[in-house]
């Protein structure tokens, strides 16, 4: 049995997706994240599905949805903001 199947069948979502984005499966792990039904409300997976998307503006929504108690997306938006020369 894969680690997904065990994700799944004990109703590990998040790690699923942890899972299915080590696996290089980016498309299923963008699914997967955006179907789960507290998505817009968890900071873990907005800032999870801004790494998949490369899109920083979820790096932001999961800061504000964390009531600025997220640091981890304080800081994915740091390295972004690092690699792209804008600091």
């Amino acid at each position: 049995m894969s680690a997904l199947r065990m994700y799944e069948r004990l109703g590990m979502d998040e790690d699923g997706v942890e899972c299915l984005a080590m696996a290089d499966r980016f498309g299923e792990a963008k699914e997967k994240c955006r179907n789960l039904p507290d998505f817009h409300t968890n900071p873990k997976m907005l800032n999870m599905y801004g790494d998949l998307c490369q899109d920083e503006s979820y790096y932001k929504k999961a800061w504000k949805v964390s009531e600025k108690k997220y640091a981890k997306a304080k800081r994915s938006l740091a390295r972004v903001h690092f690699y792209n020369g804008k600091f």
